[in-house]
């Protein structure tokens, strides 16, 4: 905990990104889905417009599997984080792209960041986080979504013995379905 900590405020002081690259990292760290997936975002995925406001449940779309993600209910931090990145957008309109990359297309629309960006920025703010002794030097874009796996089988494991309370589903069994993975070995 203390290192991701460490990692979010080194992300969040990184400059004119930092607020949107720190941003990226605290929900990856909620809702455990991919990198791309969190790239490919619009702003209809999160901010309910109707009401003004960041949404407590959203839908996620699985680009490499093509599967739609279960409902993933984001906690009122998550979103005030959320709420206080998105006024900071310059286009706000429900296509808007959530995380859109500083690079335009050609024809002048937005790029989504794409996963190989996103890494680099990681390593450059993880190196603020770990010493030469640390085992761990690299942090990749997929570390939050293991430790977001990481995270709720432990809590399975630690509070429920293991099993998720009122169901005979096991913690591994509960993380694969939370990934929507088609196999335990996957997950």
């Amino acid at each position: 905990p203390q290192k991701v900590n460490e990692l979010y405020s080194a992300l969040l002081s990184s400059g004119r990104y930092g607020l949107r690259n720190a941003t990226i990292f605290a929900l990856q760290l909620k809702i455990g889905r991919r990198t791309n997936d969190i790239a490919h975002m619009t702003l209809a995925d999160v901010y309910d417009f109707k009401n003004d406001t960041v949404k407590s449940v959203i839908t996620v779309d699985e680009h490499k599997t093509g599967k739609t993600a279960r409902d993933l209910p984001l906690d009122n931090k998550i979103r005030q984080r959320l709420e206080e990145y998105i006024q900071t957008l310059e286009e706000r309109t429900p296509s808007s792209l959530l995380f859109p990359s500083r690079k335009h297309n050609p024809d002048g629309s937005q790029r989504h960041l794409n996963t190989a960006s996103l890494d680099k920025i990681y390593q450059t703010y993880t190196s603020q986080c770990f010493s030469e002794d640390d085992t761990q030097t690299h942090v990749s874009t997929y570390a939050a979504r293991k430790t977001y796996g990481y995270n709720i089988y432990n809590e399975c494991l630690k509070n429920h013995n293991g099993v998720l309370p009122g169901t005979d589903i096991n913690a591994l069994q509960y993380v694969q379905s939370v990934f929507n993975h088609n196999s335990s070995m996957t997950t």
